[in-house]
């Protein structure tokens, strides 16, 4: 069994500081992931929308990153891998992604993710992305929602393209083992054993850790890839925090990952920031109501931002309609907050 950690701080913990982490941070943090021995970094977002040239994770092109680390004292230090992700949804342009080659030194991987309803859209995309010469991952958001012989012909499908990984995504941070198993099992069916499988946790009830030993444990045979972040940080509940599973593994799996380094990231002040915004306690527990329901966690945010209170969001998140509650719908939101304050 091999096991590899991807750390999302830089992607995942931007939806927290709208990916406003200064070059000077983006560098350091990636350094020191690196030298923790951390073996693959996710810096960011490929995506359409990103307008700044500097201090963001959100990248217009390839050539964008490219530049970023190409021109930094750790371009030559760098042994970690180092991936994208891109959202289908905010998908750059293909020739916004140049081939992997020669003059493209540093981006190893892309990860695309998307869902369900966009499965036949991506495929196109996807294949366009992966003859470009990138390690190509699937992040099947939501991966719960996926009826058997949907999941099926996902992984079907990625076995015709022969991707790198193949993701379990927990997005709402409420999979229980036997969700998990159920899903794991089918994956196990009909991937090619050539593709790794990866685990995406997110921590709304506080379960990441415990699902992610637990996945290990029912992946003994596999080529495993764990996703965390620096102190969890992540959209939602956050995520699997990348030193106490590089402790767990250290001790369980005869693993030799420095965790200092990823303790002192904890110093860079964007992350102190983002966390010290959004990872409060109410917060948190409202989280947990969206694990609840479940729903989408942005329905939380955009409640928490109208000002309400517990017992109202709770109310809120109740009275969602089950076919809305998966996928974040603003205008659906906002609906909803005038029509049970009788404003309409």
């Amino acid at each position: 069994m091999d096991i590899k950690l991807i750390d999302c701080t830089l992607r995942d913990g931007g939806f927290l500081n709208n990916w406003e982490f200064c070059d000077k941070d983006i560098l350091s943090i990636i350094k020191l992931l690196n030298n923790s021995g951390i073996e693959i970094i996710e810096c960011g977002y490929l995506d359409s929308s990103a307008e700044k040239e500097n201090n963001t994770t959100l990248f217009n092109s390839v050539e964008h990153f490219e530049n970023l680390i190409s021109k930094s004292e750790i371009a030559n230090q760098i042994t970690s891998k180092l991936y994208l992700m891109i959202n289908y949804k905010s998908k750059p342009s293909l020739s916004q992604i140049s081939p992997k080659n020669e003059k493209i030194k540093y981006l190893e991987g892309i990860r695309l993710a998307f869902d369900k309803n966009e499965f036949e859209s991506i495929k196109e995309y996807a294949k366009a992305l992966f003859d470009k010469g990138y390690k190509l991952s699937f992040q099947p958001m939501k991966t719960f929602v996926y009826s058997e012989s949907e999941l099926i012909d996902l992984i079907n499908f990625a076995n015709k393209l022969d991707i790198e990984i193949f993701y379990i995504v927990d997005s709402f941070g409420n999979i229980t083992h036997t969700e998990l198993n159920k899903i794991f099992n089918l994956v196990f069916k009909y991937l090619n054993p050539k593709i790794k499988i990866g685990f995406h946790p997110h921590n709304n009830i506080h379960l990441a850790f415990s699902n992610t030993i637990h996945f290990l444990d029912v992946s003994k045979n596999n080529n495993v890839v764990i996703d965390c972040s620096i102190s969890g940080v992540g959209r939602g509940g956050g995520n699997l925090c990348s030193e106490m599973i590089t402790y767990y593994l250290n001790l369980n799996h005869n693993k030799k990952y420095n965790i200092l380094p990823i303790l002192e990231a904890l110093e860079h002040k964007e992350l102190d920031k983002a966390m010290n915004v959004e990872f409060n306690s109410k917060k948190q527990f409202l989280y947990f109501i969206s694990a609840l329901k479940p729903c989408h966690p942005n329905y939380i945010t955009f409640f928490i931002d109208k000002g309400l209170n517990i017992i109202s969001i709770n109310n809120f998140i109740d009275n969602i309609e089950t076919d809305k509650c998966y996928f974040f719908d603003s205008d659906y939101a906002e609906y909803l907050y005038y029509e049970l304050n009788n404003f309409i």
